[in-house]
């Protein structure tokens, strides 16, 4: 088949419909996307504990979809169902998250409430599941500074509230990890 062809031409259309559109890399979904890879999931970050390590895996990570607003500074710890919503994953998806994607985690959307509570259950450890409630810090987020609160759940390093500033830059957003505090 030539490539000039009405038929190349609309296998070519299709390929680009189907495709995913263009990332804004300064989209907070991006910058999201940017402090999930920060985090500690097999490697220490900030003095803080690997919270997958072999012995206690995560081949799932489930974010609550509900992004809330917090003040500034935030909580140690909060309830997305009970806070004010700054944002909504699953009407605005996430970015793939290439670094956790290539580790062989998926990510999915499920609740944090149901998450946290299944961490009582005697199989927790069992689950390989990590959870994430994600959360902006502050009134008013500035264009080139985001700060965000988080809450995570692993099977091996248990509740963890990570507190990270997202500052942009010009490929996207840069994540840094200021603190972690846990149980």
């Amino acid at each position: 088949m030539h490539p000039r062809s009405p038929v190349a031409a609309a296998a070519f259309c299709c390929l680009l419909a189907c495709s995913s559109p263009a990332i804004d890399q300064h989209s907070l979904p991006a910058g999201l996307v940017s402090a999930l890879g920060a985090l500690p999931w097999d490697e220490s970050v900030r003095g803080a504990a690997v919270w997958c390590p072999a012995l206690a895996p995560c081949d799932t990570i489930v974010v609550d979809p509900r992004v809330v607003r917090l003040p500034h500074p935030a909580p140690v710890f909060f309830v997305p169902a009970s806070r004010p919503s700054a944002l909504d994953l699953e009407l605005t998806p996430l970015p793939r998250l290439t670094a956790l994607a290539r580790r062989g985690r998926t990510i999915r959307y499920g609740s944090w409430t149901a998450c946290l509570a299944r961490r009582h259950d005697a199989a927790w450890s069992t689950f390989r599941t990590a959870c994430v409630a994600l959360a902006v810090a502050g009134d008013s987020p500035r264009n080139d500074t985001i700060n965000l609160a988080l809450l995570a759940l692993s099977p091996a390093q248990g509740l963890s509230w990570p507190r990270l500033r997202l500052t942009a830059a010009s490929g996207g957003w840069q994540a840094t990890v200021l603190s972690i505090g846990g149980e």
